[in-house]
């Protein structure tokens, strides 16, 4: 009887702890779950992507955030791999679309190849590197997170991730941030600084920091989204509260063709006048249109978290000064009547400019402008372009957008990204009075309308030849058309010559 109360009594001892553990198992935390393996969608992307709050609820790297009384769930890749702390490095990047000048969007390639695993992978990885905790934002629209690409650049966009960045922060008990921004991400970097008090470090590698300059020189005056009036960083920096412990680092190649370091530099200027703690390192990229300076802003940010000074930064980093101030004086180099009185250049003119030569043909002289640059390497040979008209297809009398905006700098940039696609040297050369170059770009046309007498008003050949005899010895053109004139010109209501130049 004693052994069989003693059995009892263990048995409910066993049955307790069966319990206890149960209970236990019921209150622990699920595992978190993994990040999908699906590459994301280009549709989606396109025409917004649409997440509930219980959706967003069981995501991984995922909150959830309202402004305007609209939520929305921003995804995130977040690592502690290499390393942890109080304070997170925090990574905007690029578009993931292109956009033509038709206004059609089209996802990149690297975009929807791309999945949220590699991308947690990823973090990892960079966490690792820089040895310290790391995160990948995705902006709205992007990358998981639900919204309207479309709707970039704007102060909607720009309150969704202040806001995830607070229930980020809140969540994983960080303190303070450092922000670091590439290309158009940088944009998001920038317009972040005058709405936070918690950032430490801010690199802006290849940034759009001057919406405004950045359409001058494009000759548009809304973004691409279709927006008038996008945030623009520059316009913000009076915003900015100066702090002892507050960095903002801008990272440039001279020769950045997707955004102009001229741009870049306007951001400078701007936030140095305004008193800001702003420097501008000058550094090299690694592809052809001079852009990529996204691991360097990285490697950048993380030296600046560990309170490496300006000066060390500026010596490890700093490798490519430009040949001249990003904002020099740079007019465009076809006048606004560049069409209808052509260039005068003469011989001293001429030898005085960089880039330049004095020819003479029949008797008259040139100035011929070029732009050389061996950047992808020297070879005994070299590729040289020549350029279409500058008219406007759709207004012959006036210049291209194209034309209208080009200037010397922008060439000298423009060869030496294409001499580092083919890999030596390359020029550009301007036509007669094009591109700096003297002359006269037009080619003045004498239209004669003149009836075949066949029956598919094609049979000129002869009156063709003869006229072109005629004018080799000099007839004019009042006589040409006199002599040869018989049936009106396409739209010329009546019988008259057309001369277009």
């Amino acid at each position: 009887m004693r052994y069989f109360a003693g059995a009892f009594v263990c048995a409910l001892f066993v049955l307790g702890l069966v319990r206890e553990a149960a209970h236990a198992q019921s209150i622990a935390p699920t595992a978190a779950p993994k990040f999908e393996t699906e590459p994301f969608s280009g549709a989606e992307l396109l025409r917004g992507k649409r997440i509930t709050e219980a959706e967003c609820a069981a995501l991984p790297g995922a909150v959830w955030v309202t402004v305007d009384q609209q939520g929305e769930c921003i995804r995130y890749y977040y690592s502690t791999a290499g390393g942890s702390g109080s304070e997170l490095a925090v990574f905007f990047s690029t578009e993931v679309a292109s956009t033509n000048a038709r206004g059609e969007v089209k996802p990149y390639d690297f975009y929807v190849k791309q999945t949220p695993g590699a991308m947690q992978d990823r973090s990892a990885g960079w966490s690792r590197s820089l040895r310290m905790p790391y995160l990948y934002l995705a902006r709205p629209g992007t990358y998981g997170s639900s919204g309207e690409y479309a709707r970039r650049r704007t102060s909607r966009e720009i309150d969704l991730i202040a806001a995830a960045l607070d229930a980020i922060k809140s969540r994983h008990g960080y303190t303070r941030l450092h922000l670091a921004g590439f290309s158009e991400g940088g944009h998001t970097a920038a317009a972040l600084l005058a709405r936070r008090a918690d950032l430490g470090c801010v690199v802006l590698a290849s940034s759009l920091l001057s919406v405004r300059s950045r359409l001058a020189e494009a000759g548009r005056d809304q973004d691409v989204t279709g927006n008038k009036h996008p945030v623009d960083p520059v316009a913000l920096v009076d915003q900015v509260v100066k702090r002892p412990d507050l960095r903002i680092i801008v990272v440039t190649d001279p020769d950045d063709n997707v955004i102009s370091a001229r741009s870049q530099a306007a951001y400078v200027r701007r936030a140095s006048a305004a008193g800001l703690p702003v420097q501008q390192i000058f550094a090299a990229a690694t592809d052809s249109n001079a852009h990529d300076l996204w691991r360097a802003g990285l490697s950048v940010a993380a030296d600046c978290a560990r309170g490496v000074k300006d000066d060390a930064i500026v010596s490890k980093y700093q490798n490519k000064m430009p040949e001249t101030p990003p904002d020099a004086d740079d007019p465009p180099l076809n006048a606004p009547g560049v069409l209808t009185r052509g260039v005068t250049v003469n011989e001293s003119q001429c030898k005085s400019l960089r880039n330049a030569v004095w020819v003479r043909v029949d008797g008259t002289g040139y100035c011929v402008r070029y732009w050389i640059s061996a950047a992808g390497g020297s070879k005994d040979e070299a590729v040289v372009f020549v350029h279409g008209d500058l008219g406007d297809a759709k207004t012959p009398g006036n210049l291209n957008r194209y034309a209208a905006l080009m200037t010397a700098g922008r060439m000298q940039r423009d060869v030496r990204r294409w001499s580092r696609v083919y890999g030596g040297p390359y020029i550009a050369i301007g036509r007669l009075g094009a591109f700096g170059s003297s002359g006269d770009h037009r080619l003045p046309v004498l239209q004669v309308g003149a009836d075949s007498g066949t029956e598919n008003f094609h049979g000129l050949h002869n009156e063709s030849q003869s006229m072109a005899i005629d004018c080799a010895k000099d007839m004019d053109d009042s006589a040409l058309v006199a002599k040869y004139q018989n049936k009106a010109t396409p739209g010329s209501g009546g019988v008259s010559a057309v001369r277009s130049r």
